[in-house]
């Protein structure tokens, strides 16, 4: 297995993945390993006995992990998962250590990437991974349900399901919950997982379907962008695209988390949608028109596509500019971005998105 951690990139992947016979993925990896090799090294001394008890922790959970016992306190979850008192705990059979100075031990297993705190406060936090592989192992049964090699069932709410999954990266809880079924996680477990998965911004909440049921949106699971002409529309005309974004000195980029963040929010029930890695597209039954949106850099792009032979158009007519007019889709789409931003960084004093 090959890995490359520091306190913000992790790359896990096996010597005969088939990422390998990709070029663009190697020369990804390539430009990452110089990045970090390019980052000053501490020369801050390391306790010994945070090593030793680093191991005897791993060993602890081996041991664990080897146990034939069907009780609660040794399924196959909490083998992995520890609160901060239990890990305490465990440490203290080895190594008496104060609180602050776990607090440093487990920070700096944390940044070398050893261990996964399931949020930023480690006293706090409800669970600390202790095996990452085993995490990236539930990563992988949930990624594998796109996989265009999964086997699909034939019919059913199920096959509706997976082939969202697979053609939009958009997953409902209850297929989410089958892809760990075999982690054996309680609901606090899956919890603690799914708020994991949430703060590290793998996946992001997206709004309920028609039936009620809970949806999470997984972007990297989308193939690369792919701009498509409006072929379903006849007599089509088109925007320039619209730039929104921020002062520079603010928000110098649009990262993916805000991107991401933004096609999630701006989805509104009974939209038909199409997504693609950095590209999405949006039209309703109800409205004569299509808001295409792309990470463009510095700005989030919005163009907007119409056609005048379209009747049902709510009592609108067939003109799109009486749409657009009532539904101000522009207006609504800068007031949500500036919101993102406002929620992701919160420290920053950042205006409104300017178009």
């Amino acid at each position: 297995m090959a890995h490359l951690c520091c306190p913000e990139i992790i790359i896990h992947c096996s010597a005969n993945d088939s990422m390998f016979c990709d070029s663009n993925k190697l020369d990804l990896i390539r430009f990452i390993r110089d990045i970090v090799k390019a980052i000053p090294v501490t020369d801050e001394k390391i306790k010994t006995k945070w090593l030793q008890l680093a191991k005897f922790i791993q060993k602890c959970t081996n041991n664990q992990k080897n146990c034939q016992s069907n009780s609660r306190i040794l399924r196959k979850a909490h083998r992995y998962m520890k609160t901060f008192q239990e890990v305490k705990s465990i440490a203290n059979t080895s190594i008496n250590l104060y609180d602050k100075e776990l607090i440093d031990m487990l920070s700096y297993l944390r940044d070398m990437g050893i261990i996964l705190p399931c949020g930023d406060d480690l006293i706090a936090t409800t669970r600390i991974i202790l095996d990452t592989n085993w995490f990236f192992d539930l990563l992988h049964d949930i990624f594998h349900i796109s996989n265009s090699n999964t086997t699909l069932p034939f019919a059913g709410q199920r096959l509706e399901a997976y082939i969202q999954a697979r053609e939009q990266g958009i997953f409902t809880l209850t297929l989410i919950k089958y892809a760990l079924r075999q982690h054996e996680l309680d609901d606090e477990d899956f919890n603690n997982i799914l708020d994991l998965l949430i703060l590290k911004n793998v996946i992001y909440r997206f709004p309920k379907n028609c039936k009620g049921e809970e949806q999470f949106f997984i972007p990297y699971l989308l193939p690369p962008s792919k701009i498509e002409s409006c072929k379903n529309l006849s007599q089509t005309a088109q925007s320039n695209w619209l730039l929104l974004g921020f002062d520079q000195n603010s928000i110098p980029y649009i990262t993916d988390t805000i991107f991401y963040q933004f096609l999630s929010f701006i989805y509104q029930p009974g939209w038909k949608f199409k997504f693609f890695r950095n590209y999405a597209e949006y039209s309703s039954n109800n409205r004569n028109y299509m808001v295409s949106v792309m990470k463009k850099d510095l700005y989030v792009g919005i163009k907007f596509s119409w056609q005048g032979d379209k009747e049902n158009d709510m009592g609108c007519g067939s003109d799109p500019r009486k749409s657009m007019i009532l539904d101000l889709p522009l207006w609504r789409m800068k007031a949500k971005l500036s919101q993102i931003v406002a929620l992701i960084y919160p420290q920053c004093q950042v205006g409104g998105a300017q178009c």
